[in-house]
This record gives structure tokens, sequence and C-alpha cells, in this order.
């Protein structure tokens, strides 16, 4: 495997392999877009984006750093190769499963006031996701969540994928190493191709 212990590691994308992109996201069950940004993003990078805590039940809009859907981050604690990898998507409220406790949290003053935050137009800070083995998609952010299910509305947040093979979550190293094998089979072409799309 590659020295991931190196903080400036990150492929070119010149020196991408498009067809092991390809099959390393069929692998691992994510969008290309993912595993490319990745793949040709420093460590520093995507661990300083894990740096961001959003406000606890704050009244009044937060800023937050924005970032584009498919973009990953990771944790900043811990060996590199067995580092936690999330990305940035958009899914219907609805699709999500609350895994914290509710009861009367919708009459609540900081509830109230997300919920008309939100009315008013302000994106709330990502939400954490997490999946599970049956592959219900499932957050601990209970206000956020619940007024974009009430408003019929869709939330980003970051989710944290599952690696099929091992049932854990899905790490840098996993990524990392998918991608290696694919390159060393034999059906992939054009390793060093200059020629990647790279908006995949």
């Amino acid at each position: 495997m590659s020295d991931l212990n190196k903080h400036s590691f990150c492929i070119d994308r010149k020196k991408i392999c498009p067809n092991a992109i390809k099959s390393t996201a069929e692998c691992l069950s994510l969008h290309e877009s993912v595993i490319l940004n990745i793949l040709t993003t420093s460590i520093e990078s995507l661990k300083g984006r894990s740096q961001y805590l959003a406000p606890t039940n704050s009244l009044k809009p937060a800023s937050f750093p924005k970032f584009d859907l498919f973009d990953p981050r990771m944790d900043s604690f811990g060996n590199v190769e067995d580092m936690y990898v999330e990305y940035l998507v958009e899914i219907e409220a609805s699709d999500l499963q609350i895994t914290e406790a509710t009861q009367e949290i919708e009459s609540h003053p900081t509830y109230l006031r997300y919920l008309e935050m939100s009315e008013e137009g302000h994106e709330p800070p990502y939400i954490n996701i997490t999946e599970s083995g049956t592959g219900k998609l499932m957050s601990p952010n209970r206000r956020r969540t619940l007024v974009a299910q009430e408003l019929g509305k869709s939330i980003k947040g970051w989710l944290s994928p599952l690696n099929r093979e091992t049932g854990l979550p899905l790490s840098y190293g996993d990524v990392i190493q998918s991608y290696e094998l694919e390159l060393s089979k034999p059906l992939i072409k054009n390793r060093n191709s200059p020629n990647l799309d790279v908006n995949l």
C-alpha cells in the first residue's frame, strides 16, 4: 500500500486511471466522484474539513464552511489508514431515521426557532448521517432533521458509508487498497491517461 503517513499524500488528477476509479466505485458502492475526490484531495484538507463543529441549539443562523456534493472529509485523529471517510450528500429528510429521542422536542423553543430559520431560507449546518447494515440512513441531529421533515425539504449532511465486506464504516485505507487492487488487474487500461473527466 502507498505510504499513507505522508501528510502530502494525494494523487495528481492527470495520473488517475478512469477505469480504476469506475471499478473502485462499483466495488465500494459509491459514486465515482467520491472516489476521485478522496484520492486527489490532500490528507490535510480531508482532516481540516472535520474541524468545524455546529453550535448546539443556536437561536441564530449559523455561519459554516460550505462544500460541494460528493466532497469528502475524514477523522483528524488516529492512524491515517484507519480513519473513517465521509462525503457530502443531499437527501430527502423523509428518508432519514432519527436516532435520538424526539419526545416533546417539537414544542421546545429551540425547535420552533430552527423551524422559523428554515422557513426564512437559512441553510442549517450539515448534519451527520450514518448507514446501517440494512441500508437505512440515520442521523442524531434531531432538530435539523425534524424541521426538514416537517417542511418536506431535502437536507445536506456528511454520510459515513459502510464497507460492505467488513460491515464497518469505510476507512481511508479501504479506498486506497481498493483502488490499488483495481490498478493491478490486467484489464485496467490507460492507467496514466491525462484525459480523465474530472466532472465524473
